[in-house]
Protein backbone atom coordinates (compact mmCIF):
# COMPACT_ATOMS: atom_id res chain seq x y z
CA UNK A 1 0.00 0.00 0.00
CA UNK A 2 1.58 3.18 -0.69
CA UNK A 3 2.64 5.62 1.34
CA UNK A 4 0.40 8.67 2.62
CA UNK A 5 2.01 12.06 1.94
CA UNK A 6 0.32 15.35 2.87
CA UNK A 7 -2.14 16.36 0.83
CA UNK A 8 -2.27 13.33 -1.27
CA UNK A 9 -4.63 10.37 0.33
CA UNK A 10 -5.49 7.08 -1.17
CA UNK A 11 -8.83 5.81 -0.30
CA UNK A 12 -11.30 3.31 -1.31
CA UNK A 13 -13.52 4.60 -4.33
CA UNK A 14 -17.29 3.76 -4.65
CA UNK A 15 -18.04 1.46 -7.93
CA UNK A 16 -20.25 4.16 -8.47
CA UNK A 17 -17.63 6.47 -9.72
CA UNK A 18 -16.96 4.10 -12.79
CA UNK A 19 -13.15 2.99 -13.90
CA UNK A 20 -10.00 4.51 -14.95
CA UNK A 21 -8.16 2.03 -17.42
CA UNK A 22 -4.76 2.92 -17.58
CA UNK A 23 -1.91 2.31 -19.17
CA UNK A 24 1.40 3.50 -18.48
CA UNK A 25 5.08 3.32 -19.93
CA UNK A 26 7.90 4.23 -17.17
CA UNK A 27 12.01 4.68 -18.09
CA UNK A 28 12.27 1.86 -15.22
CA UNK A 29 10.65 0.41 -12.56
CA UNK A 30 11.27 2.79 -9.45
CA UNK A 31 8.83 5.87 -9.19
CA UNK A 32 11.15 7.92 -7.28
CA UNK A 33 13.75 8.10 -9.76
CA UNK A 34 12.17 7.22 -13.16
CA UNK A 35 9.84 9.19 -15.28
CA UNK A 36 6.57 8.31 -17.26
CA UNK A 37 7.05 8.30 -20.93
CA UNK A 38 3.32 7.08 -22.22
CA UNK A 39 -0.19 7.22 -20.60
CA UNK A 40 -3.46 5.94 -21.72
CA UNK A 41 -6.56 6.34 -20.47
CA UNK A 42 -10.00 4.97 -20.84
CA UNK A 43 -12.63 6.36 -18.38
CA UNK A 44 -15.74 4.01 -17.80
CA UNK A 45 -19.06 4.22 -15.77
CA UNK A 46 -20.03 1.67 -13.49
CA UNK A 47 -21.39 0.13 -16.50
CA UNK A 48 -18.57 -0.24 -18.41
CA UNK A 49 -19.40 2.68 -20.58
CA UNK A 50 -16.81 4.26 -22.08
CA UNK A 51 -16.94 8.25 -21.17
CA UNK A 52 -13.88 10.24 -22.17
CA UNK A 53 -10.37 8.79 -23.31
CA UNK A 54 -7.22 10.32 -23.42
CA UNK A 55 -3.48 9.31 -24.58
CA UNK A 56 -0.26 10.65 -25.49
CA UNK A 57 3.89 10.23 -25.03
CA UNK A 58 5.15 11.90 -22.49
CA UNK A 59 8.88 13.78 -22.65
CA UNK A 60 10.50 12.81 -19.22
CA UNK A 61 13.49 15.33 -20.31
CA UNK A 62 15.53 12.51 -19.92
CA UNK A 63 16.40 9.16 -21.25
CA UNK A 64 13.55 7.09 -22.29
CA UNK A 65 14.43 4.09 -21.01
CA UNK A 66 14.19 0.36 -22.13
CA UNK A 67 13.11 1.39 -25.46
CA UNK A 68 12.88 -2.96 -26.39
CA UNK A 69 10.40 -3.62 -23.57
CA UNK A 70 8.36 -0.54 -24.72
CA UNK A 71 8.61 0.54 -28.56
CA UNK A 72 9.31 4.49 -27.27
CA UNK A 73 12.02 6.34 -28.73
CA UNK A 74 14.04 9.55 -27.79
CA UNK A 75 12.88 10.66 -31.53
CA UNK A 76 8.86 9.98 -30.67
CA UNK A 77 9.30 11.92 -27.37
CA UNK A 78 10.96 15.16 -28.64
CA UNK A 79 8.17 17.13 -29.07
CA UNK A 80 5.82 15.18 -27.06
CA UNK A 81 4.33 17.07 -23.17
CA UNK A 82 5.61 17.09 -20.03
CA UNK A 83 3.94 15.34 -17.38
CA UNK A 84 3.09 18.36 -16.10
CA UNK A 85 1.48 19.61 -19.01
CA UNK A 86 -0.73 16.16 -19.18
CA UNK A 87 -1.55 16.43 -15.27
CA UNK A 88 -4.56 18.52 -15.39
CA UNK A 89 -6.29 16.03 -18.02
CA UNK A 90 -4.73 12.78 -16.47
CA UNK A 91 -6.05 13.86 -12.97
CA UNK A 92 -9.34 14.82 -14.10
CA UNK A 93 -9.73 10.95 -16.02
CA UNK A 94 -8.49 9.54 -12.45
CA UNK A 95 -9.93 11.00 -9.66
CA UNK A 96 -12.50 9.43 -7.75
CA UNK A 97 -12.52 6.48 -10.54
CA UNK A 98 -11.45 2.86 -9.44
CA UNK A 99 -7.80 2.04 -11.03
CA UNK A 100 -7.79 -0.63 -12.83
CA UNK A 101 -4.58 -1.76 -15.19
CA UNK A 102 -1.65 -4.35 -15.36
CA UNK A 103 -0.07 -3.40 -12.39
CA UNK A 104 -2.11 -1.05 -10.54
CA UNK A 105 -0.39 -0.78 -7.61
CA UNK A 106 2.82 0.00 -9.93
CA UNK A 107 1.06 2.79 -12.50
CA UNK A 108 -0.50 4.55 -9.12
CA UNK A 109 2.83 4.83 -8.12
CA UNK A 110 3.95 6.16 -10.34
CA UNK A 111 1.20 8.82 -10.94
CA UNK A 112 1.78 9.39 -7.55
CA UNK A 113 5.43 10.42 -7.83
CA UNK A 114 4.67 12.36 -11.06
CA UNK A 115 1.47 13.87 -9.55
CA UNK A 116 4.17 15.09 -6.66
CA UNK A 117 6.32 16.57 -8.75
CA UNK A 118 3.85 18.76 -10.32
CA UNK A 119 2.94 19.73 -7.01
CA UNK A 120 6.17 20.88 -6.36
CA UNK A 121 6.72 22.66 -9.68
CA UNK A 122 5.91 26.47 -10.72
CA UNK A 123 3.46 26.07 -13.45
CA UNK A 124 -0.15 27.04 -13.82
CA UNK A 125 -0.66 23.07 -14.87
CA UNK A 126 1.40 22.06 -11.47
CA UNK A 127 -0.61 24.57 -9.40
CA UNK A 128 -4.42 22.94 -10.47
CA UNK A 129 -2.84 19.72 -9.51
CA UNK A 130 -1.53 20.91 -6.14
CA UNK A 131 -5.07 22.35 -5.15
CA UNK A 132 -6.48 18.93 -6.18
CA UNK A 133 -4.58 16.42 -4.57
CA UNK A 134 -6.77 18.09 -1.41
CA UNK A 135 -8.63 15.18 -2.90
CA UNK A 136 -8.52 11.22 -2.77
CA UNK A 137 -5.67 10.91 -5.65
CA UNK A 138 -6.94 7.69 -7.50
CA UNK A 139 -10.04 5.10 -6.23
CA UNK A 140 -8.15 2.29 -4.56
CA UNK A 141 -9.70 -1.05 -3.39
CA UNK A 142 -7.85 -2.36 -0.21
CA UNK A 143 -7.11 -6.17 -0.15
CA UNK A 144 -8.75 -7.89 2.40
CA UNK A 145 -6.33 -11.05 2.29
CA UNK A 146 -2.88 -10.77 3.55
Amino acid sequence: MPRNRPGIRFLPASINGGFAVVDVETTGLYPSMERVVEIAVVQLTADAEITAEFGTLINPRRDVGPTRLHGITAADVTNAPTFAAAAATSWQLLSGRILVAHNAPLDARFFDAEFTRCADAASPAATHVHHATSQPLLGRRRSTSR
